[in-house]
């Protein structure tokens, strides 16, 4: 295996493809079982918390984050050791592997690498993007990493950094990052500043609703205005699906 988490070696060639499919080619072999897959935009954890219990699942945002692209799940069962020293490597052991299992520690020291052992293809302009998975707390953080997958013919590596010291197991089909696809129109953006946030519409509504609601306002996650009006275009978290 190439001591980079991005190596060439494979040659695909390029066609288009229709706006909203992206072809995946797996290395061989591959359990099918294992496959990328939508992820589950609610978390456990929300209504084990005495804060988040019964809200932060009608929190909109939170919901959308959670439910956009393709979790990669981890093709082993594996725990991690680390000292916390950051010149020292964290150790591996796998315990249940899979027939596409490669995981290492070459990236950096107190980190580890799982191969995703298949290559993204997108249209033109379209990015992959890898990242951690949203709104969870993890003993690692996942390098995040860019991808120019309408081209590029390379298999790619989830490379993660160790957060303490310590001992953690990851368990065979559990995400370890997530994919994203993003276009390049919204790569290079332009910030234009503006002094009054009251020139928004319907700001000074939201505020004065915002100041006297008794228990929870759903506007937003239902895609109204304060004034009970509808906005004309509102994706649910179920369109994520």
């Amino acid at each position: 295996m190439s001591k980079c988490p991005f190596s060439n070696e494979s040659e695909i060639q390029q066609k288009e493809l229709s706006q909203k499919d992206v072809e995946i080619y797996l290395m061989h072999p591959y359990e099918k079982n294992l496959l990328p897959k939508k992820p589950d935009i609610y978390k456990a954890w929300w209504e084990e918390d005495g804060k988040t219990i019964n809200h932060a699942k009608f929190c909109l945002p939170l919901l959308m984050a959670n439910g956009l692209g393709h979790d990669i799940l981890s093709p082993a069962t594996f725990e991690v050791s680390w000292s916390g020293n950051e010149k020292e490597n964290a150790k591996i052991s796998i315990h249940e592997s899979s027939s596409h299992s490669m995981i290492d520690n070459h990236s950096a020291f107190g980190a580890f690498t799982v191969q995703a052992h298949f290559i993204p293809k997108t249209n033109k302009g379209c990015f992959t993007l890898i990242k951690g998975i949203p709104n969870l707390r993890r003993p690692f953080s996942v390098m995040e990493g860019l991808i120019e997958t309408w081209w590029n013919p390379a298999h790619f590596g989830v490379v993660c950094l160790c957060n303490a010291s310590g001992s953690f197991i990851i368990k065979k089909g559990e995400p370890i990052a997530r994919m994203v696809f993003i276009s390049d129109e919204y790569i290079n953006t332009n910030l234009i500043i503006k002094d009054n946030d009251k020139e928004i519409a319907f700001r000074k509504e939201f505020l004065n609703k915002r100041a006297n609601q008794n228990g929870h306002v759903l506007d937003y996650f239902k895609g109204k205005y304060p004034n009970g009006e509808k906005t004309e275009y509102h994706i649910k978290p179920s369109d994520l699906k």
